[in-house]
């Protein structure tokens, strides 16, 4: 048989909601050391409630006024691993939003990701995918826009078929022209509460961090930027977009975007986006995007060689905009790879740049259909870039291809 403080024990877990099982040791623990021979069962159990707050379970659903505030816990206390060691909990979930046309998803709940890609290369229209699909979810969005204006991005949501009630309802957009302040986090704050928003973006990082006055190359400071406000999304289990520009200047381009190294390191998942047709009114554009970066690790299953999509968007009358998520198709992701005519192509347009094909095929000299296709991959994959001049196509490098530096990847 158990005993009195035993059976006691049991009875506090019980009551103890699910969303506070981690706390239940330390509850129970606190409860029990009141309810020494100066407390009877029945008032150890409301001292418990007290401590659980207004979320616990109660006969008469009084709470227990107490003089002494409820100790908070600190962020370095260990963290209670049992139910992650029970299996009760995914350490790294599979992505929840985004989806493909083949179901599958690209967005992970409660991460941060980057879209990374030229100006007017689809980043914008990407997120604005995103947040038509938590809308007609029924779900609210907060969108921060550093760059442009709201009838913008209400003429884009508009396009993707999202209803003016909709709108007017549940996305909740931001245009601050000033840096984030305590008045900025107020406001910021009633959304996160009122509406609990299960997506937000932020268009425009670079300009973000320039209204704060932050120093694009200083690490210290996009990093402690980074935390202020992306990462207090994600703490909150809110999934956060990040847009942002890469330079225009192929020269000069790193492997993602402009700036601190810092902003990438700070990030979950990292896509790049690279325009093939151009996304516009009266076209149809077509931009490839490439996985950079994938921390949780389940994207990159889905990937042929970095490539995990082809964004297709169809310019409808009326200013409709159909947008598709497609699956690489095997001209974009062919298997066979040219790894070593790759970096021979590679240095050649570092060597000279500008580049025609029948050049290139001159300088790297071997069969022409390695040549080319060892180009096809290394444009799809992000490492040159094509101009039509006139009737010739030259090449340009975003970054430089070497074949045993193939597959590594930063953390």
């Amino acid at each position: 048989m158990p005993s009195e403080r035993e059976s006691l024990a049991g009875r506090l877990e019980e009551i103890a909601p699910p969303g506070q099982a981690g706390d239940r040791k330390r509850i129970v623990a606190y409860a029990l050391n009141f309810g020494s021979e100066a407390m009877t069962d029945d008032e150890a159990l409301a001292e418990a409630r007290a401590l659980l707050g207004e979320n616990a379970p109660s006969d008469n659903g009084a709470k227990l006024d107490r003089d002494e505030p409820t100790p908070e816990r600190s962020s370095w206390e260990p963290v209670d691993l049992t139910a992650i060691l029970e299996g009760e909990a995914d350490p790294e979930p599979p992505p929840k939003m985004l989806a493909r046309s083949d179901g599958e998803l690209l967005l992970y709940a409660g991460k941060i990701h980057l879209f990374a890609g030229e100006p007017e290369g689809g980043k914008g229209w990407l997120a604005m995918k995103a947040a038509g699909e938590r809308l007609e979810a029924g779900e609210h969005v907060i969108y921060v826009d550093f760059e442009d204006e709201a009838a913008a991005a209400v003429d884009r949501l508009g396009a993707l078929g999202a209803s003016a009630d909709v709108i007017a309802e549940r996305f909740h957009y931001v245009r601050p022209d000033e840096p984030l302040d305590d008045r900025g986090r107020a406001a910021i704050e009633h959304v996160l509460e009122t509406f609990q928003p299960t997506l937000a973006v932020i268009d425009g990082l670079t300009d973000g961090l320039a209204v704060h006055g932050i120093d694009l190359r200083d690490n210290t400071e996009v990093a402690n930027w980074m935390r202020d406000l992306p990462q207090s999304l994600r703490r909150r289990g809110i999934t956060t977009v990040l847009n942002d520009h890469v330079v225009k200047d192929g020269d000069a381009r790193g492997r993602y975007s402009i700036g601190a190294q810092h902003k990438l390191a700070k990030v979950d998942v990292a896509y790049h986006l690279n325009v093939k047709e151009p996304l516009g009114r009266g076209l149809t554009g077509r931009v490839l995007i490439r996985v950079e970066k994938d921390r949780p690790g389940h994207v990159r299953r889905l990937a042929r060689h970095k490539l995990v999509a082809e964004m297709i968007g169809e310019s409808l009358p009326g200013g409709a905009m159909d947008l598709a998520l497609e699956p690489p198709s095997e001209a974009a992701g062919d298997t066979f790879r040219p790894t070593g005519y790759m970096e021979k192509v590679s240095r050649a347009v570092a060597h000279e740049p500008g580049l025609s094909i029948t050049a290139l095929r001159s300088a790297v000299g071997g069969k022409a259909e390695y040549v080319d296709r060892a180009r096809e991959c290394l444009i799809n994959e992000g490492y040159l870039d094509p101009r039509r001049d006139g009737q010739a196509v030259r090449h340009y490098e975003i970054r430089p291809f070497v074949e045993e530096e193939e597959g590594h990847d930063e953390a």
